[in-house]
């Protein structure tokens, strides 16, 4: 983000100026798209722009929890055909979500916490999952047994 501003400031536009505004909006989203790009080939392990059946089952998956419900990373990975996959469903979820528009917000870990750890990505979730009717309990959990979602997907090949 600094090479931006700087890369700005060399133009000589005021930085509340509405081409100021525009170049920083367009080069913040190109370098978004460029970052997605290197993403999606590096977890393709060079493989072009193929995804990964693991990849792909796991991305299906998160799109089908519907809202006011959620699953865990674990159940996911078990799902998608890993039962100790838990971990790549995270760095699967922490890469494409915004590629994917994965609803990344109704994954949480087997206890019914949030797993985030940064405050404020955490308090996003949170605020997520109540816009969709999830409450949390006293211990700032989400009772499993009412909100998680039993998936009918069965570990089918649907590639």
């Amino acid at each position: 983000m600094e090479v931006l501003l700087f890369l700005l400031n060399i133009l000589a536009f005021p930085k509340d100026s509405r081409i100021f505004q525009l170049l920083s909006v367009s080069i913040h989203l190109l370098i978004r798209i460029i970052n997605n790009l290197l993403l999606t080939i590096y977890l393709n392990e060079g493989k072009g722009s193929e995804v990964q059946p693991f990849t792909e089952k796991v991305i299906t998956i998160i799109q089908d929890i519907p809202a006011g419900k959620v699953m865990t990373y674990g159940q996911i990975a078990r799902l998608a055909g890993s039962p100790r996959g838990a971990r790549q469903v995270v760095r699967i979820l922490h890469t494409m979500s915004q590629a994917y528009e994965l609803p990344w917000h109704r994954v949480i870990n087997a206890k019914g916490e949030i797993a985030i750890k940064d405050e404020q990505q955490r308090s996003r979730q949170l605020t997520a999952l109540e816009q969709e009717g999830i409450k949390l309990t006293e211990q700032n959990k989400v009772d499993l047994s009412v909100y998680r979602y039993e998936s009918d997907w069965n570990d089918v090949d649907i590639i």
